[in-house]
């Protein structure tokens, strides 16, 4: 990167995207500033007018995320010294966009850089998901909304459990439960981290022998836990003793 991301970078500015998953990821706001001088919104009128250094962590797929980082350098450097971050998705018209003004490109060394591992979203402390509400769906019923979605799902998950590997900096021993879903993203993954570990031999992973268990909805992981011994209660619960249930 351009520089240090260490605390001499006053300010990191996010948008709509990226907020919430450094608020996540950090675990309050108020970590965040620990990092930074201010935390902002790229959009936010209480933004300082501090002219020194800036870090911006943005998704490039919105075209306003875009126009407001153009904005901030249409009239002069906002930022002397700053280190520009996109998530992937930063189309070659978006490129030239921002390589035609020219304070930027000077505030940033005319470079941008790119977070690839990124994509999956913390609930809590122990609980990710990847923000794909349509992956069900594209697992199970590729054949009516078509492959291309399929894929996409599927190349999606992939990217956020390699995410959390990276971020959390483990290279595990990956396991899946027998199904065609659970094996081609098992086996997808597997080959993604192999490729990335051996593009980046001066990582030192702290875990090697982590078991990563890949399985979907086909494999019962949560009827032994909704009783404490049986699944006789849960069987009752369901069909009710007019049924004649007997277990």
């Amino acid at each position: 990167m351009g520089g240090s991301l260490t605390g001499i970078w006053k300010h990191l500015i996010t948008d709509d995207t990226t907020y919430p998953l450094i608020e996540s990821l950090l675990g309050s706001k108020e970590e965040a500033l620990n990092y930074a001088f201010t935390f902002k919104k790229i959009d936010d009128e209480k933004r300082s007018t501090s002219r020194e250094q800036a870090l911006y962590i943005l998704d490039p797929v919105p075209i306003y995320s875009i126009s407001c980082l153009i904005a901030d350098f249409s009239r002069g450097k906002r930022y002397e010294d700053s280190i520009v971050c996109f998530l992937p998705g930063l189309t070659h018209h978006n490129m030239k966009r921002l390589q035609g003004c020219k304070f930027l490109m000077e505030s940033c060394r005319g470079r941008f850089d790119k977070i690839e591992f990124l994509s999956m979203l913390p609930i809590e402390e122990n609980l990710f998901v990847t923000g794909n509400h349509n992956c069900i769906p594209g697992y199970y019923s590729f054949d009516k909304i078509g492959q291309d979605v399929a894929e996409y799902q599927l190349d999606k998950s992939v990217e956020s459990m390699l995410s959390l590997c990276i971020l959390t900096n483990e290279y595990p021993v990956v396991r899946y439960y027998n199904s065609a879903v659970s094996m081609k993203l098992a086996i997808e993954f597997q080959k993604k981290l192999d490729e990335y570990y051996r593009k980046n031999p001066d990582l030192s992973p702290v875990n090697n022998k982590t078991v990563f268990l890949v399985t979907d909805r086909s494999m019962d992981m949560f009827g032994p836990f909704c009783h404490t011994k049986y699944y006789r209660s849960g069987i009752f619960d369901l069909m009710g003793p007019e049924d004649g249930c007997c277990v």
